[in-house]
């Protein structure tokens, strides 16, 4: 008799536990994607609450995976990640395994960095026997040109910085919307050798995303006002 009565004072706990959590409205959690941002790109950083003030639109929050930008394309192509804050239209469209947003675009410059040169010129490129440092993410660039110096193909740039510092390279190709900050010291200078549009770029399977970004344009920022 006692072990009955338990049993049915436990049979009533749960029901009620039950009822309870099923009268209670469900809410649904906010997404999460995953967006690569360079950290070879150090002038991307300002555009890091313009992004996240757009997805926030879209009752998204993103999750930013801090790598550089050859393999942030790697991981974007093997689905790894969701998303790159900008990407260069490397592939035809119709063969990449992800969308470029039209309308949220920057423009980048391709930089060639000097190291002690009187002067810095696209003419260093073509001396046989030059040797250069340039990220694989520019071999896309470099392979239209008929460049007869040698690119070594580096991705981080502290290594560049570090590698031109001992004399080891005197030239180097770079990306930016600015010229990295680290060449902005008096033993480099900059030529730049060709500016072009990057694109936010987005997994092909987000279709309902890319729809609703395609339609978006990246909010503007208002500083603001101290008292």
């Amino acid at each position: 008799m006692l072990r009955t009565l338990i049993w049915r004072v436990m049979s009533v706990s749960m029901m009620v536990v039950m009822c309870s959590q099923a009268a209670q409205p469900s809410i649904p959690a906010q997404s999460t994607v995953r967006l690569i941002l360079p950290h070879d790109q150090d002038t991307e950083l300002r555009f890091i609450p313009r992004f996240e003030a757009l997805y926030q639109q879209l009752d998204y929050q993103i999750e930013w995976v801090s790598i550089p930008l050859e393999r942030g394309v790697i991981e974007l192509t093997k689905g790894n990640v969701d998303g790159l804050m900008f990407a260069p239209e490397m592939q035809p469209s119709e063969t990449a395994p992800y969308v470029l947003i039209r309308s949220l675009a920057t423009e980048k410059s391709i930089y060639l960095i000097c190291f002690r040169q009187e002067v810095c010129s696209d003419t260093a490129l073509f001396e046989p026997g030059t040797h250069f440092l340039a990220p694989t993410i520019a071999d896309f660039f470099i392979r239209k040109q008929q460049y007869t110096a040698r690119p070594y193909y580096i991705e981080e740039l502290s290594t560049y910085h570090s590698l031109m510092l001992k004399g080891r390279f005197r030239f180097a190709i770079a990306d930016g919307v600015t010229l990295p900050s680290l060449f902005n010291t008096p033993e480099f200078s900059a030529y730049t050798l060709q500016t072009y549009a990057y694109f936010h770029a987005v997994r092909s399977n987000h279709t309902e995303l890319i729809e609703a970004l395609s339609k978006m344009t990246l909010p503007t920022l208002v500083p603001a006002t101290t008292q």
